[in-house]
């Protein structure tokens, strides 16, 4: 393997990241990149796979979130993607004045697995409350290495609100408790 591979720093993954453009509207998680000691196929089996040992929606529960379901990827009619699922899922929401639970349905897209990225889509919309239905929130994972197979690679999250029927009073709030739920 050529030794170059192994010898990226920290430094150069994350300005090798900062070099890609985020989505149009699209900002940031306030969490720093994550450095992954492990090749971006790694990832996708740890974290995204159907069998994967530790899905990223199972550690949301460690901030209240119950996963009820996590449902097998499958390929899609449109095209626009290699592979799809659905997460359903009842997500803790941050302090607010209206509940304490809201009824969430996250489509995942796995839009691009190769040796060296991972892109992976996600639109989230609420139920169950007063509201819920106004927004959707977009997201999106992102892990890159710089050479194909490199057995260290980089994740960054970056995040997007839309509003389907913005509520007049109370949309500030809403978007509050999304954003803060996000970050």
């Amino acid at each position: 393997k050529d030794k170059t591979v192994s010898k990226v720093s920290d430094v150069e993954l994350k300005d090798f990241m900062n070099t890609r453009e985020l989505e149009i509207g699209f900002k940031l998680s306030t969490q720093d990149y994550i450095i992954l000691p492990m090749t971006v196929k790694q990832a996708w089996e740890s974290f995204f796979a159907d069998d994967a040992s530790f899905n990223l929606h199972e550690a949301l529960e460690k901030s209240g979130d119950k996963v009820d379901q996590i449902g097998l990827w499958s390929r899609p009619d449109d095209g626009k993607s290699l592979f799809e699922r659905i997460i359903s899922k009842r997500t803790k929401v941050p302090k607010n004045p209206f509940v304490d639970y809201a009824n969430s349905k996250s489509h995942q897209y796995l839009r691009k697995l190769t040796g060296s990225e991972m892109v992976i889509d996600e639109v989230t919309s609420g139920s169950g409350f007063l509201y819920a239905d106004s927004l959707r929130v977009h997201t999106r994972w992102e892990i890159i290495s710089k050479f194909s197979d490199s057995t260290k690679s980089i994740m960054r999250h970056s995040w997007h609100l839309e509003w389907v029927d913005k509520p007049y009073f109370v949309s500030k709030i809403i978007s509050n408790t999304a954003k803060g739920k996000v970050e």
